[in-house]
C-alpha cells in the first residue's frame, strides 16, 4: 500500500502535515458534483487541500487536484463564489 499525500493545516504560520481528509465527508454526502481523477497511486482521492486554522475557525484556504473531465479543481471551480478560502 502507498502512503497517501497528506493535507496540511496552517497553524499560527506553520504548516502541519494534517492526518484527515476533512472535505472528504462533505464531498460524498453534499455535493453531487465534480470528481476528482487519481493521477497517482499516493494521492487516490485525486486532490490536496490546505487547512488554516484562525480565530478558533478552520478554513480551506487551498485546493488543488485535477478533475475528471480534465479540469484543473481550486476552490472556485468546487465552491463557486469563494475563490479565497472556505468556511
Amino acid at each position: 500500500m502507498t502512503a497517501q499525500v497528506q493535507e496540511t493545516i496552517v497553524i499560527d504560520g506553520i504548516p502541519v502535515a494534517l492526518l484527515t481528509n476533512p472535505l472528504d465527508d462533505f464531498l460524498e454526502r453534499f455535493l453531487d458534483g465534480p470528481r476528482f481523477e487519481s493521477t497517482s497511486t499516493a494521492l487516490w482521492r485525486g486532490y490536496i487541500g490546505t487547512w488554516e486554522l484562525t480565530n478558533s475557525r478552520f478554513y480551506l484556504i487551498e485546493l488543488t487536484g485535477l478533475l475528471t473531465t480534465g479540469l484543473e479543481a481550486s476552490l472556485e471551480t468546487i465552491f463557486p463564489g469563494y475563490p479565497d478560502q472556505l468556511r
